[in-house]
């Protein structure tokens, strides 16, 4: 239960302020229990995600200015970033939010630009927990595929080291 409680509010932080991605605890459950657990942990961060982006959606509507401003703010956010979201959503958001999942853009920014866009929030947040889902559960089957043709002793520190060097170039290339 605690597995699941930890991917729900890791998925509704990284939606709204956090900026590392629940696809962390999500690879390290599946290389330390495997998929299924995995795949329960995936579920519950996306439904973490959604409830984060609905609270981010408020408040979006409520003071856009304010809420760019905080995005802005983050590490790993910046006006090139947020510019080019508005730009991929005007030009069709569903392909952009699904690519988004996969291309390295924080999933907050997709949030904020569909409500500044008007686009109706039901609509979004379904097609959100289907971008949120495919991501999360390749995630966990990726890793849990790996982790079963790894010794045991080999997964924790090539876990470690992946996410740390993927942080170290996510943040060289985009800022801190």
């Amino acid at each position: 239960m605690l597995l699941l409680l930890v991917a729900f509010l890791w998925g509704a932080s990284e939606a709204t302020f956090f900026v590392i991605v629940p696809d962390l605890w999500i690879s390290y459950v599946a290389l330390r229990r495997g998929l299924r657990p995995a795949m329960g942990v995936a579920c519950f961060a996306a439904a973490g995600a959604i409830v984060g982006g609905a609270i981010l959606w408020y408040f979006a509507v409520a003071d856009p200015d304010a809420l760019d401003s905080f995005l802005l703010s983050l590490p790993g956010i910046d006006a090139a970033m947020r510019a080019h979201v508005a730009d991929a959503m005007a030009s069709g958001w569903i392909s952009a939010l699904l690519a988004g999942g996969f291309g390295g853009i924080p999933y907050k920014l997709f949030v904020a630009e569909a409500a500044t866009q008007g686009i109706a929030p039901a609509l979004f947040f379904t097609v959100s927990v289907f971008a949120r889902l495919v991501r999360f559960l390749a995630v966990a089957w990726l890793a849990a595929f790996i982790g079963a043709r790894l010794p045991q002793s080999w997964r924790l520190p090539l876990w470690a080291g992946f996410w740390l060097a993927l942080y170290v170039a996510y943040f060289a290339l985009v800022g801190f």
